[in-house]
């Protein structure tokens, strides 16, 4: 780039006419970035919506919201990140740029650098924690909880009322259907939170004392059912 402004500035080029193109040519590889951004969203949204238990959707309505929101951000991210190598690269003698003789001192060859280590510590930090939640998710998936996770169905209803009286006659209708096992009931999943807490604790230990433990209600065959 410094060779290129030497020429330019030879052949008749202006400070503010190599401000502009720098700064284009930013701005432009900023959005060309953010279209390859939107275009990755939509290839890996359903198997990150798949990961995270998610429902996250795009439409039309909040695409053109999306798209709108990330081309202002890639003017403005661009502007800003071609604003220094513009108004630098455009301020170089012609005669000097030719010859190579552009140092800028101390101060220059220092922040150079300090944007080198800060791009590396970016990466490095960003692949460390993808590893660590990729690790997370793969012990997740193979450890044993202590009890069984396959070959359950859950129904979900209304945790205040429940089935109330109606539950026994449907425990044993459920029952009758060919291949199920046991049947049981409880207000949350085992592996969810409930709202119902109880403070555990020793009886020499004080009122701070002991741990919070939740509170699952469940029926009969409970254990036998999920193999606690």
């Amino acid at each position: 780039r410094r060779t290129e402004v030497g020429i330019r500035k030879v052949v008749g080029a202006i400070k503010r006419q190599l401000v502009i193109q720098f700064g284009f040519e930013s701005i432009a590889l900023a959005i060309l970035s953010m279209i390859i951004g939107i275009g990755l969203v939509f290839l890996f949204l359903p198997a990150f919506n798949d990961f995270t238990g998610k429902g996250i959707t795009i439409g039309w309505g909040n695409f053109f919201q999306l798209l709108g929101i990330g081309l202002a951000l890639a003017v403005v991210i661009g502007a800003i990140a071609g604003s220094y190598p513009a108004f630098l690269l455009s301020a170089f003698n012609p005669a000097r740029a030719l010859r190579g003789n552009v140092t800028r001192g101390a101060t220059a060859a220092t922040f150079r650098k300090i944007l080198v280590v800060l791009q590396f510590t970016i990466s490095i930090a960003l692949i460390v924690t993808t590893l660590v939640v990729f690790e997370q998710q793969r012990f997740a998936e193979s450890f044993d909880v202590g009890y069984n996770k396959d070959q359950i169905v859950v129904l979900t209803g209304s945790q205040a009322g429940g089935l109330g009286t109606q539950w026994e006659s449907m425990k044993l209708q459920l029952e009758r259907v060919p291949g199920v096992e046991a049947v049981t009931a409880s207000n949350v999943v085992p592996g969810t939170r409930g709202s119902l807490r109880s403070q555990v604790r020793n009886l020499t230990d004080d009122d701070n004392g002991g741990i919070a433990a939740q509170v699952m209600l469940v029926d009969f065959d409970f254990l036998a059912t999920y193999g606690i």
